[in-house]
């Protein structure tokens, strides 16, 4: 299978390992990445992380630290110039690669907190995309 690039021009394959998500991927592009806040444990805190994108079974981020893979971590993800409600879930790192400064992780969700505030945020980022259209 040969590689494909997504929206940021990042090389996806088969071969490396990676496994193509079921659900439809929601790109959040670089202009939008202040509206959505994601924060991702690690020990006893939470650290800040910029979300590429994100399903119902799987999301992409970039992060200034490392995380294992294989490690199941808890995450926070938010809007908060549009809603005050955060959803919560955890994710299993299926990978971790060094690309333009950050480590880029993908992983595979393996809870959420609360399904209808999944939807709702999803619907969010959505109305963010319309209302302002897509920019790459």
């Amino acid at each position: 299978m040969p590689d494909k690039q997504d929206k940021a021009g990042r090389a996806r394959g088969a071969e490396e390992g990676f496994i193509k998500r079921r659900d439809a991927r929601h790109q959040v592009p670089d202009i939008y990445r202040h509206a959505i806040g994601l924060k991702v444990r690690s020990g006893w805190t939470f650290l800040s992380a910029d979300l590429i994108n994100f399903s119902w079974n799987g999301l992409m981020f970039d992060s200034t630290v490392p995380f294992e893979v294989g490690s199941l971590r808890d995450c926070i993800i938010s809007a908060p110039e549009f809603m005050t409600k955060e959803i919560s879930f955890s994710f299993r790192v299926k990978y971790c690669l060094w690309v333009n400064g950050y480590y880029e992780i993908g992983a595979e969700i393996e809870a959420v907190a609360d399904a209808t505030w999944f939807d709702i945020f999803t619907e969010v980022h959505n109305f963010i995309i319309e209302r302002n259209g897509t920019i790459y």
